[in-house]
């Protein structure tokens, strides 16, 4: 069921190049794969992460290291 997401949670030059970045992997990324992708601090990017984990557009992946997977329902939102 799509939540009618028509762009990216949250503004912002830095969220809409991780959100991007996310969109067009199609695969489990790391969170160091974000942060060289992007061009962050790893801060900015965490609360970024952090912040579409908790709204479900990210799902956490266990493994070592961590790997992060945009949802199919947030992948359908434009950059």
């Amino acid at each position: 069921a799509s939540r009618g997401l028509a762009e990216p949670p949250t503004g912002g030059e830095l969220s809409a190049a991780i959100w991007a970045f996310l969109r067009k992997q199609g695969r489990p990324v790391t969170f160091k794969e974000i942060v060289a992708a992007s061009g962050s601090s790893d801060r900015a990017a965490y609360c970024r992460i952090f912040r579409w984990l908790e709204l479900g557009h990210l799902v956490r992946l266990p493994a070592e290291p961590a790997r992060f997977l945009m949802t199919d329902e947030a992948r359908l939102v434009l950059e």
